[in-house]
């Protein structure tokens, strides 16, 4: 189905051609286009086009749809123009009265959020300095400063400690979204080590864990890698983090997990901080077995089962199925770590 003439007219940016339609007596209000049910103010918005968003803005008929919402997501025209990173309709929209702590219908989420969310920085300051509240969530839980460390957005995040100032800071800076997710976390699980260390080094609480058990340590271990992740891992082990929590699911704490993914540089650092040797989990896995079970380089194993082993970890350790290293060994055709396991 054709865009009916106003529309089309508004896409195409032909002020006078808007100027034509409205003037017309033939015109009718109100007017809607596309699967998503558009007004003429959401396509001024995404065009970026402020002589026609002036235009309708100042036309009475359309001064009501400043807050309607599209059917996709529930945007505004302000959240469109958000969307798009338009410095200039945005203010031109606050002036004529758009609901800066608007929120789309389905994500819940305020212009404010979805400016961190595309990484918009210069909207994100123009929205701050009109007073758009930092301390707010949507439907999952997010606030922009969790948006910000979840997608990477440093100056971002900057922007928005410093707005805050050190009183604002405190009452969000351990906030964690609906299933307990802190920043840090957020952070360390998208590799986006620089945030992580400036987190850490503003003094949040690296002890929180998710609904599920899983803490800063575990994401710093499971998604570190490298040397700026190890690097990160022990700026994070001088905090003082819960070193042998487990994972709920199962059961595995940080050395599990090192273990696991068969990084040598991370369990000697988890081990040397006084990481348990013994914990078992929900398959009766100790970080020794982690190792021989899912490990994949053997020579990286066998400096990890050597260090672990030296360290008073059990070679005789089975699973809850009674599978020992030596048989995990010869499945993987590793014979000296069969060789040694056959002794116990």
């Amino acid at each position: 189905m054709p865009y009916p003439a106003l529309i089309t007219a508004i896409r195409d940016g032909s002020l006078e051609q808007v100027q034509s339609i409205l003037s017309s007596k033939n015109y009718s209000y109100p007017v809607t286009a596309g699967k998503q049910k558009w007004t003429p103010l959401h396509f001024a918005a995404y065009s970026e086009n402020l002589s026609i968003l002036n235009l309708l803005l100042t036309s009475p008929p359309f001064t009501s749809d400043i807050t309607a919402t599209e059917t996709k997501d529930g945007f505004t025209p302000l959240h469109k123009a958000v969307e798009k990173g338009w410095i200039d309709g945005i203010k031109l929209l606050l002036e004529n009265g758009a609901d800066i702590e608007a929120k789309t219908e389905k994500s819940r989420s305020t212009p404010l959020i979805l400016a961190v969310k595309f990484g918009h920085l210069e909207t994100v300051r123009v929205l701050l300095e009109a007073k758009a509240k930092v301390k707010c969530y949507n439907s999952s839980g997010m606030s922009p400063v969790l948006t910000a460390a979840e997608k990477g957005h440093f100056e971002i995040l900057k922007l928005l400690w410093d707005w805050l100032g050190p009183k604002g800071v405190e009452e969000i800076k351990n906030d964690g979204n609906s299933v307990g997710r802190t920043a840090l976390f957020l952070a360390l699980k998208g590799g986006h080590a620089d945030i992580a260390r400036f987190l850490i080094e503003n003094k949040v609480d690296v002890r929180i864990s998710g609904d599920d058990g899983w803490s800063p340590i575990h994401a710093a271990v499971q998604y570190g890698n490298g040397e700026e992740g190890l690097e990160v891992l022990k700026l994070l082990l001088k905090e003082g983090p819960f070193l042998n929590s487990k994972i709920v699911e199962t059961g595995y704490t940080p050395l599990h997990l090192a273990a696991a993914k068969g990084d040598f540089s991370y369990v000697n650092e988890l081990v040397g901080a006084g990481a348990r040797l013994y914990m078992t989990s929900t398959m009766k896995h100790t970080p020794l077995y982690a190792a021989v079970r899912f490990g994949k380089e053997e020579e990286e194993v066998e400096r990890i089962v050597e260090l672990l082993v030296k360290e008073g970890a059990d070679l005789a350790v089975r699973d809850s199925f009674g599978m020992g290293i030596r048989s995990m060994a010869k499945q993987k055709g590793w014979k000296k770590l069969e060789a040694r396991a056959e002794l116990y």
